[in-house]
């Protein structure tokens, strides 16, 4: 890998959620993630959006990179660059990370509340996704998704 990027995971329509590559951890709860793209021009017209990355794609067909690089979460890459919690690179599936930061359970939601609800059943839970090589197969360690209510030292 020749650079290193924070990982964005993506901010979602009932629930925000925000991510950051912290040493091996990645911090979900509500915030506001400000893109260097997309933004509102002095004069009130949006600028052009960013347009998705072209990735490349491993041996298996997967593609893989930096997440920061993605307009959005479905032009995210298959596997997701990130720094394991013993300093190793290598990628989370991008599967994992929208399971354990609660990107895939937004479909579910009906309702603001449901989104509410579901913040609240995962505040307090700290979870691991595993690291893998460039393959996509070998687990070389593990990325933490911290609760929002959590701090970082």
């Amino acid at each position: 890998m020749k650079t290193k990027h924070k990982v964005a995971l993506t901010v979602a329509s009932a629930v925000a959620l925000t991510g950051g590559l912290v040493t091996g951890t990645a911090f979900a709860g509500v915030g506001i993630f400000q893109a260097p793209w997309g933004v509102a021009a002095s004069d009130g017209q949006q600028a052009p959006a960013m347009p998705a990355p072209n990735y490349q794609k491993n041996a298996k067909g997967l593609s893989y990179g930096s997440a920061a690089d993605a307009p959005s979460s479905s032009a995210e890459p298959d596997l997701i660059q990130v720094l394991a919690t013993n300093g190793k690179e290598g990628y989370a599936y991008k599967s994992d990370l929208d399971e354990a930061t609660g990107e895939s359970a937004i479909a579910t939601f009906k309702s603001p509340n449901d989104a509410l609800k579901w913040q609240a059943s995962h505040k307090d839970r700290a979870t691991a996704v595993k690291v893998y090589d460039l393959d996509g197969s070998k687990i070389i360690g593990e990325f933490v998704v911290l609760p929002s209510n959590a701090t970082s030292k």
